[in-house]
Parts: C-alpha cells; sequence; structure tokens
C-alpha cells in the first residue's frame, strides 16, 4: 500500500541521480503488480532496479519484478533490490518514524541506491580485472 511520505521520500531519493549516475530513471512508485511490461523494459535499458514498497517484501511488487526478470531471462543481467519490511511483526507508530525504521525514507532508499550502484561498480572493476590475467 503506497503512500503518500513514500512517494515523497522515492522522488527526493531519486532527486540526486546526477550526483549518483547520470543515466539513472525514476518511474512511478504506484504502478500496478500487473503493469510490468515497463518493468520489462526499464530492465533491459538498466544494470539495477530497486522496488520500495511499505508493505511486506514476500507477495509484493518487488516479488513480481523478480519473477518477470527470471521469466525474461534477464535476471543475470540486471541486479534486482527490493525494499520493503521483511516478514515480522511491525510495530505500529508514526508512519515517518516507522518509514525511517526501516529504510523506507529518502535519506534510506538514497543511501541503498549508492551502495547497490558501488557494488555494481565493484563487480565491473573485478570483471575486467579478471579479463586481464586471462
Amino acid at each position: 500500500m503506497p503512500g503518500k511520505d513514500n512517494a515523497r521520500s522515492m522522488r527526493t531519493a531519486c532527486s540526486v541521480r546526477g550526483t549518483i549516475e547520470p543515466a539513472m530513471s525514476a518511474q512511478d512508485p504506484h504502478v500496478r503488480r500487473d503493469d510490468l511490461a515497463r518493468a520489462r523494459e526499464i530492465a533491459r535499458k538498466h544494470s539495477l532496479i530497486v522496488t520500495v514498497e511499505e508493505a511486506y517484501l514476500a507477495g509484493g511488487f518487488g516479488s513480481a519484478v523478480l519473477e518477470l526478470l527470471e521469466t525474461n531471462g534477464l535476471q543475470d543481467k540486471v541486479k534486482l533490490v527490493r525494499m520493503g519490511v521483511s516478514d515480522e511483526i511491525v510495530t505500529h507508530g508514526d508512519p515517518k518514524l516507522l518509514l525511517g525504521h526501516y529504510g523506507l525514507n529518502a535519506d534510506g532508499i538514497r543511501d541503498r541506491v549508492k551502495k547497490s550502484l558501488e557494488s555494481l561498480s565493484d563487480v565491473a572493476t573485478n570483471k575486467n580485472r579478471l579479463r586481464a590475467v586471462k
């Protein structure tokens, strides 16, 4: 169940795209589960997909994107990072505090995207090193 705070956090985190990666694009966080054609297109254009949802990860939109990648043979071509709530009992409280606790606010999303992009960069560097050894 996407909310206004999560959508705002997503836009804020993606607004730093020029400082993270120039080719990054942000998509509407309110995509319907059955609207996966756009996700397939995104997977073919980008090396990283990050899904963010304010609900449990199991059976959520990120899971549907994961299935789509596997079905289309794209699971080895793109890294998928699913952000959401793990399967645990969630305490109740102020939504902004809870989003921060689960890393689903602007800072948490931005930090996770940066880390994920850095890991992609490390993998690319290591692949180049391996090629040089051959």
